[in-house]
């Protein structure tokens, strides 16, 4: 199974500032890449440099799927005036062009420059790494054969953030890992009671490892103890030993806050297999965290220890004729040719990792006497180095620019020296901005072109290297550059907007954040909110095959992520209730993703995690189960797909046990210490806690009665409730607790928006459905127009957005509903219909759909976007079928329920 790491070795990988990297294989470290930033300014000017983590006036602008090119505009004064287009273009597998374009539209001349920062960059800026006297056997305390704890964890079998089972990262420990107990479960007071590994009688952990044979050996191990509420990685010393029984006696580890080392006799030990257990005595509290271990002669034992490195990261610097350059560095044994083609250029060195240690004023002038861009202008301030690492800094200046004027620069990043013309970049430049060109929209949809590219733009282009799963490194969409981390319902929606500029990329996101039958670890990639959107990326995938084979083929990874969510799997504590609800509050603060969703706010004020059962939770693993069954269906596994309809039915009934009649929303359920319901989750004033989106979210289940359903329809219709002027907003505005100024509470998403919006379909909602994708458009273009920023919220007071500044992730649904409604060749169906093929003729005129709508409780739409300007006819058979057109060429089609194999032609009348 692909994990994700099968990207181009040239991209936009860099966590700390915009432009081009390269994944470097072979280094002192793994995960190093090669960065050349690049740095437009006015002389004298205070641009700052492209941080990806905070606003600094570049924005993502125009991004090829195939990762062949991608653009960024900066911004030297404010909108539109004077900027500079920042594009890379692939030239061939081992070079890549650079285009800087300047436009001055301001009514003075400028004087511009330009620099490029070149970087090594390593993922840690020291390693621990062993020191063993000759003749020694090492392991790694990860490299067990066996590791248990007395007390079942609930991630024992979803062990977090893609790593082992027990693993953590801490660079005082060798090569960055460590063994022991540190997955964060502060905000869960029912699992106060866990301690560390070690402390409780009965962990274990065991290993075999092959040895010469020693006539008298010892065993060191590195190690620290941590203290009774440890499992977080807190410092200090334990107040007791830690002591283990082994086959050669005890162990006992004395206590010591910092790594350290002891030793253990082993006497004779003969070659071939050493089977070492380690089983906890019990201290009660203080526990143990694992480094490594060393069989050694007893004579040689004292040798074992560690030692720092720090990678080396100093460019040698090599000049060569033509603006040609080339950077080596040490431990590499490949060498960076960059070609810079400015005629005025020079270069500066900066001992730092970090560019914002540079004055701003010294970056922007190219004279020789501000070279040490690193030494302020006054004593009244301190010169700074955040950060190890250095920059190499080749600049280009005199670049003047009339009133009106445009100016060109390129370079060259490659393997080898290039001898290519400007004229042949140009060429190849152009070419790729075809292939960067968004699909025509119709002309009712074309009003939404440049918010919805720049939007794509940041989806494609928010990728890094290097992030750590299982043991190797791997390049990762993210939901933005400021998240250095896999993030599971984020990155459902990264998969759903990149398999809609590309399939095949909307795949690589679902593969990674499975596991194969190998992995024992976990059953599936687990970091933050488990709101399990990989379901439905699964089923858009699937709805976009011509051929689903290859994707069939991913159920068994699907049916093991859907166990686990159901509360069968690996460990897995979601089904703890009786009520039949589920939870996943063992695995995250956040149910929903919603973060200061009012209900969850609430629940964790009052300590009642433990015994609270979200909606929205139950609700998804409902609508899992009917994902599942349809491709259990079309493969032939007929008991899988009566098991997971014995789930639906079980899970379905149990959500009424949620449902207020009093205010009409489905809510928090609490439970009491044997998990049977005792009531719902209230304000101090009686008020039900859940108005809101998880209050209504038993629709997208389809698990409502008729009542709740026209109920939960006129919440999220009203303008007083749910649909604020910019969307559907978290939290019922009537609510007492709602509030003008949160992050969830008082803002709209787009993410769950797109959850009911396709909901809409499944229940012949066609006019609401449009007025939430038609609202969510413009609200999303009235901000991007205006910023170019693609923020995360929009704000409702306000009609403005927030937070992060280049986000995809939860945002794409915007340009999904985009290409819904205005990209000829788009078809979209409810969550209930199968969509076996769709084909359109050329010119995107007719389409023939091939559909069932089996599982469908009542008449769907389905939504196909051609080419507008004719009227068209739907055909089922010699049927024809109510057809409305919501937009010019969006055509949603009423098709009938309870249909096995239907073939539905759109045609011109």
């Amino acid at each position: 199974m692909e994990t994700g790491a099968n990207v181009p070795l040239y991209g936009p990988y860099s966590k700390k500032y915009l432009g081009l990297s390269k994944i470097v294989p072979r280094a002192q470290a793994p995960g190093a890449r090669f960065d050349l930033v690049v740095h437009p300014t006015c002389v004298n000017g205070a641009v700052p440099v492209p941080n990806t983590t905070f606003p600094c006036g570049y924005h993502p602008w125009q991004a090829a799927p195939d990762g062949s090119f991608y653009s960024y505009r900066c911004e030297l004064l404010p909108k539109d005036r004077l900027y500079a287009s920042i594009t890379f273009f692939r030239l061939d597998e081992n070079a890549w062009g650079v285009r800087t374009r300047f436009h001055n539209r301001t009514e003075l001349p400028r004087n511009c420059m330009l620099n490029y920062f070149c970087a090594l960059e390593y993922p840690a800026a020291r390693r621990t790494l062993p020191v063993l006297p000759e003749g020694a056997v090492r392991w790694h305390a990860l490299d067990y054969a066996s590791y248990t704890y007395a007390q079942p964890r609930p991630w024992d079998g979803l062990a977090p953030d893609a790593l082992q089972k027990g693993e953590f990262r801490d660079e005082a420990f060798t090569d960055g890992h460590g063994l022991g107990d540190r997955v964060p479960h502060a905000h869960m007071p029912r699992l106060a009671g866990l301690r560390p590994f070690g402390a409780q009688a009965g962990d274990a952990v065991g290993y075999r490892v092959a040895v010469p044979g020693f006539e008298d050996a010892a065993l060191t191990v590195r190690y620290r103890t941590v203290p009774p509420q440890g499992g977080h990685g807190e410092r200090g010393a334990s107040a007791e030993p830690v002591v283990f029984d082994t086959a050669f006696g005890p162990l006992s580890f004395p206590p010591s806050g910092a790594p350290a080392f002891v030793s253990f006799p082993l006497g004779a030990v003969p070659p071939g297999e050493l089977a070492l257990t380690l089983t906890a005595r019990g201290t009660g509290g203080a526990g143990v965290e694992l480094d490594f271990f060393a069989v050694t002669a007893r004579a040689r034992a004292a040798a074992v220890g560690v030692c720092t490195q720090e990678p080396d990261a100093r460019p040698v610097l090599e000049r060569e004729r033509d603006g040609q350059y080339r950077l080596r560095y040490a431990g590499v044994d490949e060498a960076f040719c960059v070609r810079v083609y400015g005629e005025r250029r020079r270069e500066r060195l900066l001992e730092t990792g970090s560019l914002e240690d540079a004055l701003i004023s010294r970056l922007s002038n190219p004279d020789h006497t501000f070279d040490d861009v690193l030494n302020p202008f006054s004593g009244s301030f301190r010169r700074k180095h955040s950060d190890p690492g250095w920059y190499q800094n080749l600049l280009v200046s005199g670049l003047f620019l009339q009133p009106g004027a445009c100016h060109t620069e390129y370079a060259v990043l490659s393997a080898t020296p290039r001898t290519d013309t400007p004229q042949a970049l140009e060429q190849v430049f152009r070419a790729g901005k075809r292939r960067a060109k968004l699909p025509a929209f119709n002309p009712a949809g074309r009003r939404y072109r440049l918010s919805v590219r720049c939007l794509r733009a940041a989806a494609l282009t928010n990728v890094v290297y290097p992030l750590y799963r299982r043991g190797e490194m791997v390049a990762h969409y993210t939901p933005g550059k400021r998240w250095d981390s896999f993030y599971t319902w984020d990155s459902g929606f990264i998969g759903l907007g990149l398999a809609q500029a590309d399939a095949e990329l909307g795949r690589r996101v679902l593969e990674q954040y499975l596991s194969g039958p190998e992995n024992s670890d976990f059953a599936f990639v687990h970091h933050g909110s488990l709101v399990p959107v990989q379901f439905y990326l699964y089923q858009d995938l699937l709805a976009r095959a011509q051929d689903k084979a290859g994707l069939l083929r991913l159920y068994p990874a699907m049916r093991r992520y859907y166990e686990f969510l159901a509360g069968r799997g690996e460990g897995s504590t979601t089904a703890r209730f009786a009520s039949g609800l589920l939870t996943n509050y063992d695995y995250f603060y956040n149910a929903s993703g919603m973060d200061d969703y009012a209900a969850q706010v609430l629940m964790h004020a009052k300590g009642l995690s433990g015994r609270a059962a979200p909606v929205l939770f139950t609700a998804h693993v409902i609508r899992a189960a009917k994902i599942l069954r349809q491709s259990a269906r079309r493969l032939g596994l007929v008991q899988d797909e009566e098991r997971c309809g014995r789930d639906i039915e079980r899970l379905s009934a149990a959500l009424q046990c949620a449902w207020d009649g009093e205010c009409g929303y489905f809510s928090y359920v609490l439970h009491d210490d044997e998990g049977r319901p005792q009531g719902f989750l209230r304000t101090d004033a009686g008020e039900n806690a859940n108005k809101g989106l998880d209050g209504v979210y038993p629709l997208v289940a389809g698990a409502c009665t008729a009542r709740q359903q026209s109920t939960a329809l006129a919440h999220l219709k009203s303008t007083k409730e749910l649909f604020s002027p910019v969307g559907l907003t978290a939290v019922d505005m009537s609510a007492a607790y709602y509030r003008d100024d949160g992050y969830w509470n008082g803002a709209v998403w787009f993410s769950h928006q797109w959850f009911f919006w396709k909901t809409m379909l499944d229940l012949g909602e066609g006019a609401f459905a449009w007025d939430i994708a038609r609202t969510a458009l413009e609200a999303w273009k009235r901000e991007v127009d205006d910023s170019y920023d693609t923020f995360e919220m929009i704000n409702i007071a306000t009609g403005r957005g927030g937070w992060f500044h280049q986000f995809g992730g939860l945002s794409c649904p915007v340009y999904l509903w985009a290409c819904a409604y205005f990209q000829p060749g788009t078809v979209n169906c409810g969550f209930d219909v199968w969509l076996e093929r769709a084909s359109f003729t050329k010119n995107c005129t007719a389409c023939t759909l091939e559909l069932s709508t089996r599982d469908c409780a009542r008449d769907a739409l389905v939504l196909a976007a051609l080419c507008p300007g004719t009227r068209v006819r739907a055909v089922l058979g010699g049927t024809v079928l109510p057809c409305t057109e919501r937009a010019p060429g969006a055509w949603e089609v009423t098709v009938p329920h309870g249909l096995k194999n239907a073939v539905v032609e759109l045609r011109p009348e």
